[in-house]
């Protein structure tokens, strides 16, 4: 930490509840601002959560209100706007082992989500969108530990249309994953 010396660091399932916060402490010093957004869903699941050093602006739980989605109460979006920019730390579902909530995923939660950062850029065009966490998608051989076993999952299509509509840029290749898909 010392030596990289963050300005920002989000985390994604998290796995606490609201009064477990205490307990923590300081957990990363020198980033005093802390913004959580627990499940309420069930007890030690799923959560997001920004250290800062600055104070962000604004602070959204969940989807924007224009989304018309239901209620987060997995604590799954956390949105902060600072001065030059927006971050949205987030933790998409996962379609399960036995992808028994691929429909939920491919047929509401990424479409919540896309209308989520279309609603959060028309509120604040002049400000770059960063969204980090964990996507649940992998693009890429790379972005996965066995890609033999796990090649071809659902979560690599339904993640396509986010991808295709909004450029992304990988924090690990440095590069565009529209460039890649087109």
């Amino acid at each position: 930490m010392q030596t990289e010396d963050p300005d920002i660091i989000c985390l994604n399932e998290t796995k606490i509840s609201e009064g477990d916060v205490d307990a923590l402490g300081d957990v990363f010093p020198g980033l005093p601002h802390v913004q959580w957004h627990f499940s309420t869903a069930k007890k030690g699941y799923s959560g997001t959560a920004i250290f800062s050093k600055q104070a962000p602006q604004h602070v959204l739980k969940g989807f924007h209100p224009s989304v018309k989605a239901p209620a987060d109460n997995e604590g799954r979006v956390l949105t902060a706007r600072f001065t030059h920019f927006t971050l949205i730390a987030t933790y998409v579902p996962n379609s399960g082992l036995q992808l028994d909530r691929l429909s939920y995923r491919t047929e509401k939660w990424d479409s919540y989500l896309k209308k989520h950062l279309d609603a959060i850029g028309r509120e604040n065009p002049k400000l770059p969108l960063i969204l980090c966490g964990d996507l649940n998608v992998a693009h890429r051989d790379m972005d996965v530990t066995d890609p033999k076993k796990k090649r071809n999952k659902v979560e690599c299509l339904c993640f396509l249309p986010l991808v295709l509509s909004v450029i992304l840029l990988s924090s690990l290749s440095h590069r565009s994953y529209a460039a890649f898909l087109i």
